[in-house]
């Protein structure tokens, strides 16, 4: 069902062998679905960055290839409020929150390079939610809220009396 405002709401599955040349694939959906949110180009853009480096993450440093379960499911949500975006893959846990919290331009004049796609995913996203499920490994959820249109009808100046 789609939204007062006319945006649609949208839940688009993908489920992609942990093969770098992926990652084409999973960043134009998410942009796809990005683009039909009515968020701006610049946000846009950012999504598909934060997304390029969790899926790379996940395909980098995950299970490694031939594992059981060699695979990543991308789960990309739209509704009235947000667009999240949800990656799981059978891995082992990791200390997600460790990662990605300085100071930029410090951590640059370090030459560690460690840890920049977790910040950047943190930067771009507006909540970033990680868990590990022993039965169902990792799932990382990158959440985007929309701005909500104000109704026509709507006072904003909360001092003006009613008509």
């Amino acid at each position: 069902m789609d939204d007062p405002a006319g945006r649609p709401e949208e839940d688009v599955l993908l489920r992609v062998p942990r093969q770098t040349c992926y990652l084409g694939l999973v960043r134009e959906a998410a942009v796809q679905v990005a683009r039909r949110s009515g968020l701006p180009g610049e946000v846009i853009d950012k999504v598909e960055l934060a997304v390029d480096e969790a899926v790379s993450n996940a395909m980098l440093h995950g299970r490694p290839p031939g594992a059981h379960r060699d695979e990543i499911e991308i789960r990309i949500r739209l509704d009235v409020e947000r667009l999240s975006i949800t990656l799981s893959e059978h891995g082992d846990p990791f200390a997600f929150e460790v990662y990605g919290n300085f100071n930029l331009e410090e951590h640059l004049e370090t030459f560690d390079s460690g840890g920049l796609g977790i910040f950047i995913i943190k930067s771009f996203m507006d909540e970033v939610c990680y868990r590990h499920h022993p039965a169902h490994g990792n799932e990382l959820t990158m959440t985007k809220f929309l701005e909500r249109p104000v109704p026509s009808e709507t006072v904003l100046d909360q001092g003006a009396p009613p008509r």
